[in-house]
């Protein structure tokens, strides 16, 4: 099996509103209570002038909630793990994976009650992670700050899912007389197809798909390389971290970047805002949901793929388990199977980080002037996300290395809004006391994480200059 036809994972994946023809609402009133936050009189000036009716109250339940976070959270950057494990050592590997799960779920937890507090105190449910910024900290700071970074980060997602999609596609079709752009084009005619579902809920089906097809390809691996570990000589494994000096320090920074933000999801808020009363309680049980099968799948492959391969782990596993040393540890038929479980989980996480981007590029044309009606409604959603569709295809055909892009994005808008923002909006909305136990912790992993996000930033700059010197526009990978 060739390497070349195997697909490339990027080392660091950074890694809704419903509108069906409908004019988008904000927000779902669950109280009568009067708005407390500057944000709720802009909001009282934006009056939708379509006559069609609005949103029913929102009906997810936990497990769509798991269903949701865990694709969200879930992907093939999962293959990228032993190679950053490789980086550090089997000591400080382990505890940074197991230190990142421990730190994001805490964010998520800290931001859940941020964003039932601002329900409680303004009568309305924050329906984007913009809504909840604007309640929290202000306008100016949502809107110059914290809306931008969360689209950057979603639209580089969806550009990353297209490119990997398209080397999927390839691997899985190995052989045929198609360039590796021409396959990212039908991955993104596939996507184009599924972007015109309407909201974050009627993905809860292709969510659960999503979340059994990264269980299924995660086994594999695990059974892939538990059979290559048994096959070769563990004598001639080596633990020792590779590199010169400074090789090992943007290694370790890089390493770092992947293991911490393995388990991020920046569209937490518009998750919530599907789930039903009472939503915190939903979202949590959820939240435990998606942490039981993420942990369940990346510590296996992790320490398995390190175990077999030690300091030789490629930035993607499957690259070791099926053309190490022109040796093959699992049949060819696992390989398409492997790749088409990928494939699907992928163009569902597409379509899923589309639906905030969606959100901003439609709402001011449904808080148009002129009344809309449902037809008006169904080709506007049609060619808006047509547009988005073929802009992001293009893009990630042009720029197959688009990875070491999107790890830049991810250092600079998905750590921050993973790690760093919601403890922010958690200090500006509860306000715990000075000098306490919690806000000293919140405080130290405040610096903690944003030094991560720092050496991100230097690691991926330097693989971009690699990069940018080995590869060409729409080039064949």
């Amino acid at each position: 099996m060739s390497s070349s036809n195997v697909i490339d994972v990027p080392l660091a994946i950074p890694q809704i509103s419903a509108y069906v023809t409908t004019p988008p609402k904000r927000y779902n009133v669950i109280a009568t209570s009067p708005p407390k936050y500057a944000s709720d009189d802009v909001e009282k000036e934006k009056t939708p002038t379509s006559s069609i009716s609005l949103e029913k109250p929102p009906k997810g339940t936990w497990l769509h909630a798991g269903y949701h976070l865990t694709s969200g959270a879930s992907g093939p950057q999962v293959l990228s793990l032993p190679f950053a494990i490789a980086s550090l050592g089997w000591g400080p590997g382990l505890a940074t994976l197991c230190l990142g799960g421990l730190v994001s779920f805490y964010a998520y937890k800290l931001q859940i009650k941020v964003i039932e507090r601002a329900a409680e105190e303004s009568g309305r449910v924050p329906q984007t992670f913009r809504d909840l910024s604007m309640q929290a900290i202000g306008e100016r700071w949502s809107t110059y700050l914290v809306a931008p970074l969360q689209f950057i980060v979603c639209f580089a997602t969806v550009v990353s899912c297209i490119v990997l999609g398209g080397q999927a596609l390839k691997a899985i079709f190995e052989g045929q007389e198609l360039s590796l752009y021409q396959f990212t084009i039908v991955f993104g005619c596939m996507h184009m197809l599924l972007s015109q579902l309407p909201s974050l809920h009627s993905l809860r089906h292709l969510n659960l798909c999503a979340l059994l097809a990264s269980i299924s390809y995660c086994a594999l691996v695990v059974y892939g390389c538990i059979s290559a570990g048994s096959t070769r000589d563990l004598r001639n494994h080596e633990y020792s971290i590779k590199g010169t000096h400074p090789q090992k320090m943007f290694g370790v920074f890089n390493a770092v970047s992947i293991l911490s933000n393995v388990y991020g999801n920046v569209i937490t808020v518009e998750i919530q805002s599907t789930i039903r009363q009472p939503a915190a309680r939903n979202m949590m049980r959820g939240l435990l949901l998606c942490y039981v099968v993420v942990i369940s799948t990346i510590l296996p492959v992790a320490v398995t793929g390190y175990w077999a391969f030690g300091n030789i782990s490629n930035g993607n596993i499957l690259q070791n388990i099926f053309s190490e040393g022109g040796k093959q540890y699992m049949p060819s038929w696992s390989f398409i199977l492997l790749n088409i479980l990928i494939l699907v989980q992928l163009i569902v996480t597409s379509v899923m980080y589309s639906q905030p981007t969606f959100t901003v590029l439609e709402e001011p044309l449904y808080y148009s002037k002129k009344p809309m009606t449902m037809w008006q409604g169904i080709l506007l959603r049609l060619a808006s996300r047509c547009i988005f569709t073929v802009f992001a295809t293009l893009l990630a055909a042009m720029l197959p290395y688009f990875g070491s892009i999107n790890a830049l994005i991810g250092a600079l808008g998905y750590t921050p809004l993973v790690f760093v923002v919601p403890k922010i909006f958690y200090l500006c909305v509860f306000k715990p006391r000075s000098g306490g136990l919690e806000r000293r912790l919140i405080y130290f992993t405040l610096a903690i994480f944003s030094a991560i996000s720092f050496m991100g930033c230097v690691a991926s700059v330097q693989q971009l200059v690699m990069d940018a010197k080995k590869y060409h526009l729409f080039a064949n990978l």
